[in-house]
């Protein structure tokens, strides 16, 4: 949760500091100055080096806590969020301080090191792109490894529920483990390499969606599914109300860095372009890498407030505001 707050904060500084150069740049065809120009790319730099830092944190702590079943302690937390802070800002630091970021030109947006043939400029370059290159293969290694871990258990989850309410309907509500075993067919038995992409797939999508574990529902009926709902309710057990949030945790860091990875990526094009070829990127890459950015920094803050709901609901009392205006029911609905 620091790790994502930090993130979503430093991805506003950016915004906030990003939008009106852009808009004032893109209107005028021109740049407002080289200092407000030197102050855009410290803060791109700095500020997205650190959400970038934020993503594979994110990833870490979230592999630790669901595959190794590791508790995240405060010491931990601090140093995470040291490993965010420390290395983005010294990115940003090290060519403003050393007068590295010059003008591109014909471009709305400002230039940092990259764009210069200086060896320093150049080191400093190829040392950002190791370093959105490493962490964004690393973020995705290790949401890939705890997205299996989180799909087995979902499925586990769900079968169960389903066997239990078989039984449940016949007058039976005990279930012993080999009965379970028997009436559950495996996770990943069957079906085929389509089938089973497709499964992979209709799972990845659900991270983006809303609402509650979807068990994969598969009845129709209106009685099936509010008799299913009310059983989930009373009868989980400890183990299944863990997987269940695991998954909801899951869900909820995967919408923020998902959101932030889009945009970063074309930022690491434009980055690897500018230093491999010596000139600017193409204009449309620019103006839509800068966009995205400040799209991002504007939608992040509301997916934060919304995915942590007592967090929203505690926000709309201070500001006196109703709690559907950012999405959110009314406590007790």
């Amino acid at each position: 949760m620091v790790v994502i707050f930090g993130m979503v904060i430093a991805n506003m500084l950016f915004g906030g500091f990003s939008a009106p150069i852009t808009i004032y740049n893109s209107i005028h065809g021109e740049f407002a100055s080289a200092n407000f120009c030197a102050f855009e790319g410290w803060s791109g730099l700095g500020f997205g080096s650190e959400a970038g830092m934020s993503t594979f944190t994110i990833s870490i702590e979230r592999y630790l806590v669901i595959v190794k079943q590791r508790q995240v302690t405060v010491p931990i937390m601090i140093v995470m969020a040291m490993m965010t802070w420390v290395p983005g800002l010294f990115i940003g630091t090290y060519p403003w301080l050393t007068g590295r970021f010059v003008l591109r030109p014909a471009q709305i947006a400002c230039s940092g090191a990259w764009y210069t043939r200086e060896p320093l400029a150049l080191a400093h370059t190829i040392f950002c792109i190791i370093m959105l290159s490493s962490t964004m293969v690393l973020t995705v290694v290790f949401y890939g490894k705890t997205f299996l871990v989180v799909r087995s258990q979902v499925n586990e989850l769900s079968g169960m529920i389903k066997t239990e309410l078989m039984m449940s309907s016949n007058g039976n509500s005990t279930i012993d483990q080999s009965q379970h075993e028997q009436m559950v067919p495996a996770a990943d038995g069957g079906g085929g390499f389509w089938a089973r992409l497709r499964e992979n797939i209709k799972f990845s999508l659900s991270f983006f969606g809303n609402g509650d574990l979807d068990d994969q529902a598969e009845e129709n009926s209106q009685g099936a599914r509010s008799k299913r709902v009310s059983f989930t309710k009373k009868s989980m057990t400890r183990k299944q109300k863990t997987q269940r949030l695991e998954r909801e945790v899951l869900r909820r860091s995967v919408r923020i860095v998902g959101l932030f990875m889009f945009g970063w990526c074309i930022h690491a094009t434009m980055f690897a372009y500018e230093a491999i070829s010596g000139k600017a990127c193409p204009y449309v890459m620019d103006f839509f890498g800068h966009t995205m950015v400040i799209v991002g920094a504007v939608i992040q803050p509301f997916l934060l407030v919304h995915d942590n709901k007592l967090f929203g609901r505690a926000l709309c009392e201070q500001l006196k505001i109703p709690p559907a205006w950012i999405g959110l029911s009314p406590p007790g609905k």
